[in-house]
């Protein structure tokens, strides 16, 4: 069954991520647990401690939906022109954030067979890359943005 969502204030949210070393068939079924839970959710991406794992990896969904896995990713270039969004989190539930973003990014990371990725987002991709990329360094929206609704 696959875990719960790590929900704020939980102080795990805060914490910072842990590069993957091993490739192997613990991290895989990580993977398809992460993708099972993003997709419960109904969320477009998911970091791997919003399932309360201290791991450099997220999952999101590519541009036709399918589900895309990042690890240790590290942010390579972003545009200067930024814009500003709406932004929630599935782990900060029925609250909404404004938040500036870069317009466009690239990203290097890893595969889940530890096959090097080279991850290009424009637009609201590039949100969700960045919005992920956040949740492993501990940075949350409160962090980046203004709520604009929210209890």
């Amino acid at each position: 069954m696959p875990r719960d969502l790590v929900l704020y204030p939980d102080p795990l949210l805060l914490e910072k991520c842990e590069p993957v070393t091993e490739f192997d068939g613990e991290l895989l079924k990580l993977i398809l647990e992460m993708v099972t839970v993003m997709e419960r959710e109904n969320g477009v991406g998911l970091a791997a401690s919003q399932i309360g794992v201290l791991k450099q990896l997220f999952v999101y969904k590519g541009l036709g939906g399918e589900p895309k896995v990042a690890i240790n990713p590290e942010l390579l270039a972003h545009s200067y022109k930024t814009v500003a969004g709406t932004e929630g989190c599935l782990s900060i539930p029925d609250r909404e954030f404004q938040v500036q973003r870069p317009l466009s990014v690239q990203i290097s990371a890893r595969g889940e067979r530890g096959q090097e990725l080279i991850i290009y987002g424009n637009g609201v991709r590039a949100r969700v890359l960045m919005h992920e990329l956040d949740h492993l360094s501990g940075t949350l929206l409160f962090d980046r943005g203004d709520e604009i609704n929210g209890s």
